[in-house]
């Protein structure tokens, strides 16, 4: 009989220590649940992050576009008036879709309103009504203008246009 009550004292004991390294002590605990936290709010901040950075990338690639288009405009003074050969400046509307697509609307207003003063400034000037320092003027104005384009808040906000 006592044979037995120790093979069921020692099943209990090891019975006890099955079930004491299931419940884990306080520090294990602790531990699990820093890890679980840091790895879900390290992914949530990541993504954000991830998500923002690739936003601004795009407004700077469609600002730099802007400034491409308007560079590509080639111009040189003659007898009758200025010869212009425009490039890609007619793709200056069409940057200014991209930004009003993208939520950009202030930028959106200031490229269109670029490609009016563009389009009209190369009218003129084959028309023999601006020269080349006046060209240039104007060209200039709308450099500064499209370098100075800054994004929408909304940029930073996660329910944004993705």
């Amino acid at each position: 009989m006592e044979a037995s009550s120790n093979n069921s004292r020692t099943s209990l004991k090891q019975d006890f220590l099955w079930i004491n390294c299931l419940l884990m002590p306080p520090l294990y605990e602790n531990i699990l649940i820093g890890l679980g936290t840091g790895l879900a709010s390290g992914l949530v901040t990541g993504l954000y992050s991830g998500l923002i950075i690739s936003r601004r990338n795009r407004f700077d690639s469609l600002r730099v576009d802007l400034l491409r288009h308007i560079n590509s405009i080639e111009y040189m003074q003659e007898e009758d008036g200025v010869r212009v050969v425009p490039g890609t400046s007619s793709q200056l509307i069409y940057v200014a879709s991209d930004f009003a697509h993208f939520g950009h609307r202030q930028a959106a207003e200031v490229s269109s309103y670029g490609h009016k003063t563009v389009i009209s400034a190369i009218n003129d000037s084959t028309c023999g009504r601006l020269n080349t320092a006046s060209l240039e003027l104007e060209l200039n104005k709308v450099r500064e203008k499209f370098r100075a384009i800054k994004p929408s808040a909304s940029l930073y906000f996660p329910w944004g246009q993705i």
